[in-house]
């Protein structure tokens, strides 16, 4: 199946806002066994909008499109369907139902005049059940063109809740063709150590189970192969050949986790297992350990807070950091840490206490402390475990990377409890 994704709107080529649909739907179709296999983002001129329908209907299976399906003027999709296929408008009371129904949860209504109920003759609909535009399907033979709004939760909505149940149904089910995605998240090891030095054989031996793709993280990898076969039984089988090999192979020991948990998801998952609580102390990472982690449904049963330990009065005002230790460590030391971890575990009541202190640039670094220095504590009732790092990067890139850090010393803590 060729599968792309046409993404239009002026705001974005001006820099106006982001795309965030490609990646997502890049995300979710590889997590489908399939792969979007091309994209293009054009402004809102019907003619060139027209043209790539045209050019997309009979290059792909599948084409995707996001944007302009609004009722203002520069909302141009439905005109550019029926400048591209010679689609008369035309007034659809499927179309109008959804859009009425879809303003009634606002308490409000529309007549038959409103812009949702003209549409290109021969059209089919999908309604958005997270915003008011309905989504607009042509298809060509057996080529589709699907058209939902912009706003991604409705895009990804509409995909995730109508979309591709019905795709699974026809198009895209192959008979007598089961697959399955399998994902290895990796720690410690950079992509290229991996595959180019330390085992030189691994793509070529995973690629036998089924197609490997490879992704880096900070701080991490993503090894994924997706498996097909014939059958259920088939598939079962080649899914257990293919874990018999990777946890009996020299990779396992940098392996953390089979799945698709990002570390934040998989911390809470284990911290809840485990019925442990965590707080957290930051000074360097100014919130961005807690912002992870309390990006995660069901968090607060395990996350008690957290004290952003920045100035120095903090850390001995609220944590009972000592006056000694910063005088003679000063404040990012491994020391410091400990003492932050201890007590933000200690005030907090939690089982586990991590700490972060370091130095994010561009300045205040040092021959012995340079610029990407992090010290890392996790503090139980039982033992203090201390990491040190020093990675590159500006200020921004090294907050992200002394998040992720913390997180994978606390993870390394939390499998040996």
């Amino acid at each position: 199946m060729k599968f792309q994704l046409v993404v239009l709107g002026d705001e974005l080529l001006q820099g106006k806002t982001k795309d965030a649909n490609t990646f997502w739907l890049a995300k979710f179709l590889f997590s489908k066994g399939f792969s979007l296999g091309s994209g293009c983002m054009i402004g809102d001129n019907i003619s060139d909008i027209a043209s790539q329908f045209q050019k997309s209907i009979e290059e792909n299976d599948v084409t995707f499109v996001t944007g302009g399906l609004g009722a203002t003027n520069d909302d141009l999709t439905k005109f550019a369907l029926e400048s591209a296929f010679n689609l008369p408008m035309e007034f659809s009371q499927t179309s109008f139902d959804y859009a009425d129904k879809a303003y009634k949860r606002y308490n409000k209504s529309i007549d038959e005049n409103h812009p949702y109920a003209q549409m290109p003759k021969g059209v089919e609909f999908f309604y958005n059940q997270a915003g008011i535009a309905p989504g607009i399907m042509y298809q060509k033979g057996k080529n589709l063109i699907i058209c939902m709004p912009g706003v991604p939760s409705e895009f990804q909505g509409m995909i995730e809740e109508d979309v591709w149940p019905w795709l699974e149904k026809g198009l895209v089910a192959h008979k007598g063709c089961f697959k399955k995605t399998i994902s290895i998240q990796t720690k410690a090891l950079p992509e290229e150590t991996i595959f180019l030095r330390k085992y030189p054989d691994l793509w070529e031996q995973i690629s036998s189970f089924g197609r490997l793709s490879s992704l880096p993280h900070i701080l991490g990898v993503t090894i994924s192969v997706n498996l097909e076969a014939a059958s259920e039984k088939d598939l079962q089988k080649k899914e257990e050949g293919f874990l018999a090999f990777i946890k009996g192979h020299e990779i396992s020991e940098y392996i953390w986790q089979i799945g698709d948990l990002s570390i934040q998801q998989y911390i809470v998952k284990l911290l809840t297992q485990k019925k442990l609580t965590l707080a957290v102390s930051e000074s360097c990472t100014g919130g961005l350990i807690s912002h992870h982690i309390t990006n995660v449904p069901g968090a607060s049963s395990v996350y008690l807070g957290s004290v952003t330990s920045y100035a120095n009065t903090t850390k001995e005002g609220v944590l009972g950091v000592k006056p000694q230790s910063l005088k003679k460590h000063g404040a990012v030391s491994e020391c410091v840490a400990e003492e932050m971890a201890t007590g933000v575990r200690q005030n907090l009541g939690a089982d586990i206490g991590i700490s972060t202190t370091g130095i994010a640039g561009p300045t205040g670094g040092s021959e012995e402390k340079p610029v990407g220095t992090i010290f890392i504590c996790v503090n139980t009732k039982d033992q203090s475990t201390q990491k040190t790092y020093q990675f590159p990067g500006n200020r921004i890139q090294l907050k992200h990377r002394f998040a992720t850090a913390a997180l994978f010393a606390l993870l390394d803590v939390l499998e040996q409890i």
